[in-house]
């Protein structure tokens, strides 16, 4: 069980509420950090990953607005997110996922399937939590393919989600090499992409 470090949390975070129990996108930089780097070592150990170990994995939140050379020397190796990350990685917070989620709900029923199940493409899933709050009760149609850029929260994310293929590359890459593939096939797209200059 993660448990955040003693950190100033500012006058956004409601001190009555423990930072565990937030998700990890209201959480201050110091905690953030803290669980990135849980997140990472864990992955990265090659340990089972069971509810648990999962529950930490799901704390990532992307190094967006984070300092990578603070904490660079604690990453083990070959797990040193992309500098690019630090502009974009500010990933959809969790209570917009579960609302988008709660709105496509009662829409699912409508969407085209192929092979019997309605697949589903997040361009863009970072740590997954578009993919995280379509699933479950109601979202059982649903058979997601997830594309993500940053390689470390594409294999946080497989890591997480053994069920759902990741594709780790940019999605210009994924879709030149499986248009012919899912032209015709997909049923829904969902995603919350960063809006820079790519």
């Amino acid at each position: 069980q993660f448990t955040a470090p003693a950190v100033d949390a500012g006058p956004s975070v409601d001190r009555a509420v423990p930072l565990a129990d937030l998700p990890p996108d209201e959480w201050p930089a110091a905690a953030r950090t803290a669980a990135n780097l849980a997140a990472i070592r864990l992955v990265a150990s090659g340990v089972p990953i069971g509810p648990d170990e999962r529950t930490t994995l799901l704390r990532y939140s992307g190094w967006g607005g984070l300092s990578l050379d603070a904490v660079a020397s604690q990453l083990p190796a070959g797990w040193l997110p992309e500098i690019r990350g630090l502009i974009h990685e500010y990933y959809t917070p969790t209570a917009v996922a579960r609302e988008i989620a709660r709105v496509l709900r009662p829409l699912l029923g409508g969407l085209p399937q192929h092979e019997g199940a309605v697949r589903a493409l997040e361009p863009s899933a970072g740590i997954g939590r578009l993919v995280h709050a379509l699933s479950g009760p109601g979202f059982e149609t649903l058979a997601f393919t997830a594309v993500e850029y940053s390689q470390v929260s594409a294999r946080l994310l497989a890591a997480v989600r053994p069920d759902v293929p990741v594709f780790e590359g940019p999605f210009e890459r994924w879709l030149a090499q499986n248009e012919t593939a899912v032209r015709g096939t997909l049923g829904l797209v969902v995603s919350n992409p960063p809006y820079g200059v790519r």
